[in-house]
């Protein structure tokens, strides 16, 4: 009877222990995935500057941009602007330098699928007229000089408008672009675009065409708001908008009776605020 009872016993026991551990079993509904390595196959383009986008097609990228890494070298984009399982494009970090680029897409990475030249980045400094009305004024015909740096030697790579209305230009040199003012175009800011790389200059007012005015008596009115060159910042979020005169109180912000200086938020540029009253 003591027998029947061990061996009983210890069956009982068996089933529970067995039980247990199917129990722990996976989920039939459970895959582990092995994600393939992703080949590439092209790069465009292999030069251009910084915050310009790059195109990578090839196989196996996935559709997740969260899943997605590009190296710049050592610099890793911060923007992957496209993905689908075969074409990325991402946006040229600020801290890349020429060199080899690398992939990876969740724990599997690929070296040097391709050479990046991050070429110098051009600059509009100046945007004068020709014309006896004053420099920020052009009629038709007028020639406007376009001074600044970077701008490189081909013709081809260049295009001049003024508020979106093309231009005729001459490329002088690398710092200099004479254009001729086009007919019938709406008074505002004269843009440079080179290999890509888009440049706002300051405003021609045309006095033949009505509009709106306002760029001519305000600069960084509008949204994006641009900011400026000083690097000065708070916490890493909030710029000093570019052109925005400020002085040293406006920036004590632990003084409730001054309002601090207009920030907009770094990330998206959309956000213009006014602040006062931080502890």
């Amino acid at each position: 009877m003591k027998f029947l009872f061990k061996y009983t016993f210890h069956l009982a026991i068996l089933a529970c222990v067995s039980a247990l551990f199917s129990g722990c079993e996976q989920d039939p509904k459970y895959r582990v995935y092995d994600y393939p390595v992703p080949v590439v196959e092209s790069i465009y383009p292999t030069d251009g500057y910084v915050t310009t986008q790059v195109v990578i097609t090839g196989t196996d990228f996935g559709d997740r941009a969260e899943a997605v890494k590009v190296f710049f070298g050592e610099a890793q984009s911060n923007k992957v602007l496209d993905c689908k399982n075969n074409r990325l494009v991402v946006e040229v970090p600020e801290t890349a330098v020429t060199g080899n680029l690398s992939l990876q897409i969740y724990n599997k990475k690929v070296e040097n699928i391709g050479h990046y030249t991050v070429l110098p980045t051009p600059r509009v400094i100046t945007v004068t007229s020709d014309s006896e009305d004053g420099e920020g004024v052009a009629d038709t015909g007028d020639k406007v000089t376009i001074t600044g740096e970077n701008f490189g030697t081909d013709p081809s790579d260049i295009s001049v408008s003024f508020n979106g209305t093309p231009a005729e230009f001459e490329l002088v040199d690398e710092s200099t672009i004479v254009a001729t003012t086009p007919a019938d175009y709406k008074t505002g800011n004269v843009t440079v675009t080179i290999h890509g790389y888009t440049m706002t200059g300051s405003a021609m007012f045309n006095p033949n065409s009505k509009g709106d005015v306002t760029v001519l008596y305000l600069q960084n009115y509008k949204q994006p708001f641009a900011k400026a060159n000083d690097e000065n910042w708070k916490n890493g979020e909030w710029w000093t908008p570019a052109v925005w005169n400020q002085n040293k109180a406006s920036f004590n912000a632990k003084n409730n009776t001054t309002v601090t200086g207009m920030q907009y938020k770094a990330a998206e540029g959309f956000t213009l605020a006014f602040q006062n009253g931080w502890e």
